[in-house]
């Protein structure tokens, strides 16, 4: 259900409405929720967004395409990763999120 105030389909009902006090509450908590998974640097250009809609449609704007920067820089992090001092594991698990990361960005439309 919460998933409908993201896409759209469940549209605020008429502030005379019987169920607008509950449709607001239940839009703030999807807010919320979506504020609190996104990082702290970012975080205060979506704060004052006016529904979970519009604030998703925010996000797919700004970050839902596929930047040749961002593939670029992610390219040169894996290229330069070096074990260093870390432990194997841990290097291997830095190496596996990168390859994740770019995994993701290609096929990002």
């Amino acid at each position: 259900m919460k998933l409908g105030f993201i896409d759209g389909s469940l549209t605020n009902p008429y502030v005379n409405d019987a169920s607008f006090e509950r449709w607001i509450r239940v839009d703030d908590m999807v807010i919320t929720w979506i504020l609190n998974s996104i990082s702290n640097e970012i975080v205060e250009g979506f704060m004052y967004t006016k529904s979970s809609c519009n604030l998703w449609l925010d996000l797919e704007e700004r970050y839902g395409k596929c930047s040749g920067p961002q593939l670029y820089q992610l390219q040169c992090k894996i290229a330069v990763l070096s074990q260093g001092c870390m432990m194997v594991e841990a290097n291997y698990t830095k190496l596996q999120r990168l390859w994740v990361q770019l995994e993701v960005l290609m096929h990002i439309p």
